[in-house]
């Protein structure tokens, strides 16, 4: 009986560790207690070797801790355009005339932009007619020829003898915005009485995407005046520092594309915009770093298993840093978890931000260390929870079964 008990406790652990703290193909945890009880009731041993078995399953949980901390971690440490210190924000003094975006690793600087036009997309508005008269567009297909962009396209619709002004134009519509020709088209009406209009509008602003609406067959654009340009299309003309450009868009870009300004109105004096670090993101990326951590070392207090040099070496780390994280309202409790003054570390974000990637990103320090201790146990969580392996599995069950389990003991430490 001990020996079947054990074999399946062996196993257990064996195929659990080998496919890395899954449980989805193996009995569930809660299940082993049962195991160990029936295989060591009565005897000395049993008491020691359930705390072991305790452990065992705690050591799961750990692993788990240890890997999102070192997640957690990796964000912070991560010198690449995705990692925390890289993250970065543009703002306007002004957002109702200029707004902006600024890629992740741009360098910090401060814009002077100057808007004396934006730009404005081409619109067509035709005659307004009663909606409840009978169209004067001939019946029959009619044929529309739209030219935007370079390209030409023909439109075609039919109107039945009798159709009103309103079942035309909707037809009209309805064709044009189907055949995705560059230009949108709308049905007008007046609130105050039964006229309504057709009205065409490029997709695009600027000069390079004017349009012209003419008739193929039938009479359409005549007929209705779709052909009259209400607003003509003019593109942005703004300063960037004092030296000035054009553009279709109102969409711009400078720093080889990694800047973008969107222009939303002229303006009398240029409007600042500054790009900086991203507080709020980086301010996150630490808070979810101290939850992570916090989560591991909750875990190992509830579990008794903070006497591992990894877990020592964390915390001791923690601990040499304590002037540095308190000045950036990082606290240490008693229990060695973490609670952060989120108002005192914004501020140092925004105000000394090379102090706060120095304590966190620098040679030797905080995230950098413990990713690397939180990894050590992340591989090797029952070293970390200080289970004794040859109490669980007694030495002459492994002896017995080393003939057929060779190398799986080692397998739990890998």
């Amino acid at each position: 009986m001990y020996i079947s008990n054990m074999v399946k406790v062996y196993s257990y652990y064996s195929r659990l560790w080998n496919n890395n703290g899954s449980t989805s193909n193996v009995p569930m945890v809660n299940s082993i207690n049962q195991v160990v009880k029936s295989g060591y009731s009565n005897t000395e041993s049993s008491s020691s070797t359930a705390n072991n078995m305790s452990r065992l399953t705690s050591a799961l949980t750990l692993k788990k801790d240890a890997e999102d901390l070192v997640n957690s971690a990796k964000k912070i440490t991560n010198n690449t355009n995705s990692g925390t210190f890289a993250q970065k924000s543009a703002s306007s003094e002004d957002s109702t005339k200029v707004t902006a975006t600024a890629e992740n690793g741009v360098y910090n600087t401060v814009y002077q932009i100057k808007v004396d036009q934006i730009a404005t997309a081409q619109v067509n508005t035709g005659g307004a007619v009663d909606k409840n008269q009978i169209s004067s567009v001939q019946a029959g297909t009619n044929t529309i020829t739209i030219a935007a962009a370079g390209k030409s396209k023909d439109i075609s619709f039919s109107v039945t003898a009798g159709d009103s002004n309103e079942a035309v134009l909707n037809k009209m519509a309805k064709a044009i915005n189907d055949s995705q020709a560059g230009v949108k088209a709308v049905v007008v009406k007046n609130s105050s009485n039964n006229n309504i209009n057709l009205q065409l509008t490029s997709d695009k602003t600027g000069t390079n995407n004017i349009f012209s609406i003419t008739d193929k067959t039938g009479n359409a654009v005549a007929s209705t005046g779709i052909d009259n340009i209400s607003s003509k299309a003019v593109d942005a003309k703004y300063e960037i520092n004092n030296v000035s450009y054009t553009a279709n868009s109102n969409d711009v870009t400078t720093d080889r594309g990694r800047v973008t300004f969107t222009l939303k109105n002229s303006t009398t004096e240029a409007v600042k915009v500054t790009v900086k670090q991203d507080s709020s993101k980086i301010a996150e990326d630490i808070n979810d770093f101290v939850e992570s951590y916090n989560n591991l070392i909750e875990a190992t207090n509830s579990n008794g298993m903070n006497n591992s040099n990894a877990l020592k070496g964390i915390t001791s780390l923690i601990d040499r840093n304590k002037s540095s994280l308190e000045k950036m309202g990082i606290t240490i409790n008693e229990d060695h978890t973490l609670s952060v003054d989120n108002k005192k570390l914004n501020d140092k974000i925004e105000n000394d931000i090379k102090t706060v990637k120095d304590t966190f990103n620098g040679y030797q320090r905080v995230a950098v260390k413990i990713e690397y201790y939180s990894d050590s146990i992340a591989r090797n969580p029952f070293t970390a929870a200080g289970v004794n392996i040859l109490d669980v599995y007694n030495k002459s069950l492994i002896a017995s079964y080393s003939y057929i389990n060779e190398g799986s003991i080692l397998n739990l430490y890998r």
